[in-house]
C-alpha cells in the first residue's frame, strides 16, 4: 500500500525526540487531538488544559498571518537574540514552539537554509509540503499540546522561539511552559519570548486580558528562576492602533479586529450581547482608538543558557 503523504516536509527528526514519546514527527493528522468544534463555522482547537480559542482554519490563520507580518516590521527583523552569524554559518537546531501556520519558520528557513528547523503547534495547521515552493528540506512539524512536556531530549536546540501564548496559558500554566523551553535549549543557546501587554476595556476582556498583562511582567522572573540563563534583554515596541498611525496602525486594528469577530461565540456567554450589539462595541472601539491614538506595548525577551 502507497504510504500517505504527510502534510508537513519530511524532515528527519527522530534523533532529537524522546526515545518513549509516542509522537510521529513527520506527521500532521496521525496525532492527538482530544477535540475540535466549530464555532462561526470556522474549526476551533480545545483541549482541556489550553485557553487557547481562535479558529485554526479560515479567519483564524489569516489573523496569525496578519500578526506575523505586524511584528517583523515592527522590529525590522525575525528575532532579536545576537544569533544571526552563526544561524547564517549553519548547523543550529531551531524550535519554534507555538508555531502555528508556520509564517515565522518559513522566513526563518528561506534566510537560513544550513539550519535546521523544528515547529510544534497543538493546531494540525502548518502547510502542506505541496504548498511549499520551494519545498524546504530544513523543515519539520510536530503536532503536540506544549503543556503535556515538549517531546524533546534535554539541551537539543541551539534557539527556541516563542511568541504570543498570552490567552493560550492561565496563570499556573507559565512557569511550568517556561521551564520546558528552557530545558530543551542547549547550553550556550538562546531562547526568545515574544508577548504583548494589550488590555481591553470591557467586561469579558478587561478581566483576562488584565491577568495576562501581569503574567507578561512575569516573564524576566521565570527565565531567571533556575539560574541557568544569564540576565534576561529586552526590547519593545510600541504597536498603534488605528488610521492615526497610517498604514501600520490600520493593520493592527485590523488583526484586533477580525481576532475579535472570529471569537464572539466564546465571549458571547460573558458580555452578554447579541452580534448586533457586539459590532457596535467593535466600531465604538475603532472610532476611539482614532481619536485617543491608542497603542499598546509589544516585548521580546531573550537570554543565553550558559548552564
Amino acid at each position: 500500500m502507497e504510504e500517505e503523504e504527510s502534510n508537513a516536509p519530511q524532515k528527519d527528526i527522530s534523533s532529537l525526540v524522546i526515545a518513549s514519546t509516542s509522537h510521529n514527527v513527520n506527521s500532521t493528522y496521525n496525532l492527538y487531538i482530544e477535540r475540535n468544534r466549530i464555532i462561526n463555522g470556522n474549526k476551533v482547537i480545545k483541549v482541556d488544559n489550553s485557553n487557547y480559542a481562535l479558529p485554526n482554519d479560515g479567519q483564524g490563520l489569516n489573523v496569525q498571518s496578519l500578526q506575523h507580518s505586524l511584528l517583523k516590521h515592527a522590529w525590522r527583523s525575525n528575532f532579536s537574540s545576537p544569533i544571526h552569524e552563526a544561524l547564517k554559518t549553519g548547523g543550529l537546531k531551531v524550535l519554534d514552539v507555538g508555531c502555528g501556520h508556520g509564517a515565522w519558520l518559513l522566513d526563518m528557513c528561506k534566510d537560513y537554509p544550513l539550519c535546521d528547523f523544528v515547529g510544534l503547534d497543538i493546531s494540525p495547521v502548518f502547510p502542506s509540503t505541496s504548498s511549499l515552493s520551494p519545498n524546504l528540506s530544513n523543515l519539520a512539524f510536530i503536532q503536540s499540546n506544549a503543556l503535556d512536556g515538549l517531546p524533546f531530549k534535554d539541551n537539543t536546540f541551539d534557539f527556541v522561539h516563542q511568541r504570543l501564548w498570552l490567552n493560550a496559558l492561565n496563570v499556573r500554566q507559565w512557569e511550568p511552559a517556561i521551564r520546558e523551553l528552557k530545558r530543551v535549549c542547549k547550553v550556550g543557546g538562546w531562547l526568545e519570548l515574544l508577548e504583548t501587554d494589550v488590555v481591553y476595556h470591557n467586561e469579558g476582556i478587561n478581566t483576562r486580558n488584565l491577568r495576562a498583562s501581569h503574567v507578561c511582567r512575569q516573564i524576566p522572573h521565570f527565565l531567571k528562576s533556575d539560574g541557568s540563563f544569564d540576565e534576561v534583554n529586552k526590547t519593545e515596541c510600541d504597536i498603534p492602533l488605528g488610521s492615526w498611525n497610517g498604514k501600520f496602525g490600520e493593520l493592527a486594528m485590523k488583526i484586533i479586529y477580525e481576532g475579535y469577530k472570529v471569537i464572539y461565540p466564546e465571549l458571547k456567554p460573558i458580555m452578554e450581547v447579541n452580534e448586533e450589539e457586539y459590532e457596535e462595541i467593535l466600531n465604538k472601539f475603532v472610532k476611539e482608538a482614532n481619536e485617543l491614538k491608542t497603542y499598546y506595548k509589544a516585548f521580546r525577551y531573550f537570554c543565553h543558557k550558559f548552564r
